[in-house]
């Protein structure tokens, strides 16, 4: 929160380019002092500079972004800043899989480093905040090095000129006061607020926790991939068809996709709580099974030889070949469970038989993380990271600093809201009440989209 109020007074004082480097100087002193740490107050303060700087990056990169691109290519540009910044989260995650967190720290460290040292200098500063401050020439110098020989720059000048002609005294945090600029903020936290209460999130930090809770037993590597694979390829998707698609189509599609796929997972997750049958199929389950049984033969006759395997004190049942199944193959139901058998009369010697499947790729267990994907496919097309794009293109040169910090830092404050509700919403409205929440406010966001949202797709934002 520090950090995105910093950035809306530092991005309009020292320009685009010296903002971008500078955000970085409280992350290198945080790494650095994380590096050196030997109690746990050096860490936390180390990590507090670190969230001043991710504060005032978000803030400050976008704003860069949009202002140096075309207006052809703007979402292809700022969508690209997004990636990068998914990439060097997948980045991070691997390689703190390897080294220890001060190590991680110590290349923290260096990356930023680079950045303020030799990357940073090299850029340009944006043609819009030049032309505000009016120094034509350099924007002029800019905008030829940006747009080409061939572009007609001396137009491209005076729109700027002409866009915020009566605007250069207007660059503090009161001048958002004013009408027009509050009904961009209120609609652009809505567009937060349904970005999170929708589950974007929530998919993004616990969608481990929640793949778990189908039952399903997947690896978590492969959980892992499968969430940072969908959410790459969405990310990408949409890349390549925003400037031509637009934003607010982006969004809606997004936000249909969420609400179907949402709306479906939970009526699954409903059906599977209270009509398992209609779920699960076939016979009762062994729980229920072992109730009515009268000797141990019976009882292992309703194990199928071909889908499960008897572990630890399995050698002391005489022979298997006489418990062939009586449950067709495509019976799963009786599967996962772990059981005592040491009170049954013929089984006093095989104890803790533990039962497993191998049917674990059946349909009814794909199912629900095939929904799940296709919903994080859905946030990764619009209202994933859209956001973030629209934010800067929303208010004027001279206020778009302050007004992207005020919408960012809401955004954040949601963000904060709905992770730390997410463990007591899933209690009180249980997996499939969370999961047609978040259908409802994705359903709800496509007409608040389509009926307020302006669309800025090949408009010039000054």
């Amino acid at each position: 929160m520090v950090g995105f109020l910093l950035a809306g007074v530092l991005v309009s004082k020292v320009g685009r380019k010296w903002s971008v480097i500078m955000t970085a100087v409280p992350g290198l002193l945080g790494s650095a002092l994380i590096c050196m740490s030997i109690n746990t107050y050096k860490i936390i303060v180390g990590r507090f500079l670190e969230g001043i700087t991710n504060g005032m990056m978000n803030v400050a990169v976008f704003i860069y972004a949009s202002e140096i691109a075309d207006v052809k290519i703007r979402g292809r540009i700022t969508m690209l800043c997004f990636l990068m910044v998914q990439s060097g989260g997948i980045f991070t995650i691997a390689l703190g899989t390897k080294l220890t967190w001060y190590y991680m720290s110590l290349v923290c460290f260096c990356v930023l480093s680079v950045h303020c040292l030799l990357a940073g200098p090299t850029l340009n500063e944006s043609p819009s905040f030049l032309a505000i401050k009016k120094r034509d020439e350099e924007a002029l110098k800019v905008l030829r090095s940006l747009r080409g020989p061939d572009a007609d720059i001396q137009e491209e000048l005076r729109y700027l000129q002409k866009q915020n002609s009566g605007d250069t005294n207007k660059q503090g945090y009161r001048d958002l006061l004013q009408k027009e600029h509050l009904q961009k903020i209120g609609i652009m936290s809505v567009i937060f607020f349904i970005h999170n209460f929708c589950g974007t999130q929530v998919m993004r930090v616990n969608a481990t926790r929640i793949i778990r809770s189908f039952g399903t037993q997947l690896d978590e590597k492969v959980m892992a991939i499968l969430i940072i694979g969908t959410l790459l390829v969405g990310n990408t998707s949409m890349t390549t068809i925003l400037d031509w698609y637009g934003r607010r189509r982006c969004i809606m599609t997004s936000l249909s996709t969420v609400t179907v796929a949402y709306t479906c997972l939970g009526t699954y997750v409903y059906l599977k709580n209270n009509y398992p049958s209609l779920i699960e199929g076939g016979h009762n389950t062994l729980p229920e099974a072992v109730d009515h049984l009268t000797n141990t033969s019976y009882y292992l006759s309703l194990i199928g030889e071909n889908n499960y395997t008897y572990l630890e004190n399995a050698d002391d049942v005489n022979d298997t070949s006489n418990y062939l199944s009586l449950i067709p193959e495509h019976d799963t139901s009786l599967q996962k469970h772990v059981y005592n058998m040491t009170n049954m009369n013929a089984m006093t010697n095989a104890s803790d038989v533990v039962i497993e499947s191998f049917d674990g790729s059946s349909i009814k267990n794909w199912l629900p993380v095939m929904i799940f994907t296709i919903a994080g496919f859905g946030h990764s097309i619009g209202i994933g990271p859209l956001v973030f794009v629209l934010s800067p293109e929303m208010f004027p040169t001279t206020l778009r600093s302050q007004g992207t910090s005020i919408c960012t830092m809401i955004g954040s404050l949601q963000t904060f809201a709905v992770l730390q509700l997410y463990s007591v919403i899933d209690e009180h409205l249980t997996h499939a009440g969370l999961f047609w929440m978040f259908a409802i406010v994705s359903g709800s966001g496509v007409f608040f989209v389509y009926k307020f949202l302006k669309e800025t797709s090949g408009s010039r934002v000054g």
